[in-house]
């Protein structure tokens, strides 16, 4: 799991509430707003029959990795 927080605030208050812990601890990758998987880039493209759920707008075949995911 790749979690990218959106603002710093959110960021803040999710530390503050102990959650980026249990996220951590629960295998997921915490970072900062930035490019990256959306766009298919690094930090974790999806592999074939992988899912994702995502706010972002470009939602097209092979965006974010393997045109089967």
């Amino acid at each position: 799991m790749v979690q990218i927080i959106i603002a710093q605030s959110i960021y803040m208050q999710a530390m503050e509430e102990g959650l980026l812990k249990t996220f951590i601890e629960a295998g997921a990758v915490v970072s900062t707003p930035t490019c990256g998987p959306c766009l298919g880039g690094y930090m974790g493209i999806l592999a074939e029959g992988e899912r994702c759920v995502s706010t972002t707008n470009r939602n097209f075949v092979g965006r974010m990795g393997h045109v089967k995911s």
